[in-house]
């Protein structure tokens, strides 16, 4: 006896329905899963590219440019010993150097008759060196000025030691020192020998020196003051006298002045350029002794002390 079975479409239909919708559902769960996850890694990669530092980008190094060389002064002579007319040129050098020595030859011999002059700098200095020169020795570096310098626009009111140019370094007129010990120069030229010197002096403490228009140099081993720039000092003149240089009516009064040691040489001066010329009169004591100082005296020089007595 064989059974048959018998499938209602109906049930058929909705199981298919329900097949379908389970595995659609499934699909699109996959589908929006894979979706979102694609979406997560492009904005995940997006901010880790914003994340990112920029690497800059190379300059170019500047290549190193040579540095010129310096040109040589021809002016400049070094220190040594230089033949005139082929090493070197006739004409007024400039040297800067503090206890520089310097020797102008007339041969080449070395021997003292060789010289014909000499000179060992307070600091600045001036040497002329002449076409019948045979050489120049010196310690330091020395500059030709060809031409002269022109003289200063201001003249300065101080001076250190060393030389200068009357009317281009410094100002002609009466210049004043403290220093004790003080040696100077006013010179004709600057051929560095006896003959160039018009005055020259030692100070025993204070003193003046003028400086005429018509000097060449000055040469000073100690600093000085221009006067005119100095206001002058009290009018109590004082009653005793060191020793040194002083200006009648500025300095001191005239009238009777004593001394009390021997050997003291004192100048009554009529100007204070330094030439024998100047001197009105003059003495060196054996012991105690008096000086008149006359009001037309210029100054008083004196090289030990002295009071001032009543006449």
């Amino acid at each position: 006896m064989k059974f048959v079975i018998r499938l209602n479409p109906l049930i058929i239909f909705v199981s298919l329905v329900v097949c379908i919708s389970i595995a659609c559902g499934t699909s699109t769960t996959t589908n929006l899963s894979a979706s979102n996850n694609s979406t997560n890694q492009q904005e995940n990669k997006s901010s880790n590219t914003n994340n990112f530092t920029a690497t800059p980008k190379p300059t170019n190094t500047p290549e190193p440019t040579n540095t010129p060389t310096a040109t040589p002064n021809p002016n400049l002579i070094p220190s040594g010993t230089h033949l005139i007319g082929t090493e070197m040129r006739p004409g007024l050098y400039k040297g800067q150097e503090e206890g520089c020595y310097w020797e102008r030859l007339k041969d080449l011999s070395g021997s003292f008759d060789a010289i014909i002059a000499n000179g060992n700098a307070d600091g600045q200095f001036y040497v002329s060196i002449n076409e019948t020169d045979a050489a120049f020795t010196s310690s330091c570096s020395v500059l030709l000025l060809n031409p002269l310098p022109e003289p200063a626009l201001e003249f300065p009111q101080v001076i250190t030691q060393g030389m200068y140019l009357v009317g281009i370094d410094i100002k002609p007129g009466i210049y004043f020192s403290k220093e004790e010990g003080c040696y100077w120069e006013r010179l004709k030229d600057l051929s560095g020998d006896f003959n160039g010197i018009i005055s020259n002096g030692n100070s025993y403490g204070q003193f003046y020196v003028k400086l005429k228009e018509n000097d060449y140099a000055f040469s000073i081993s100690c600093e000085a003051t221009l006067l005119e720039t100095i206001e002058p000092l009290s009018t109590a003149y004082p009653e005793s006298l060191n020793p040194g240089m002083y200006l009648i009516g500025r300095d001191i009064e005239p009238g009777r002045y004593k001394g009390n040691e021997e050997g003291c040489y004192w100048e009554r001066l009529s100007d204070v350029t330094g030439g024998f010329d100047s001197i009105i009169a003059n003495g060196n004591s054996d012991g105690q002794f008096y000086i008149q100082v006359s009001e037309n005296d210029y100054g008083l020089s004196t090289s030990c002390e002295v009071v001032k007595v009543n006449e």
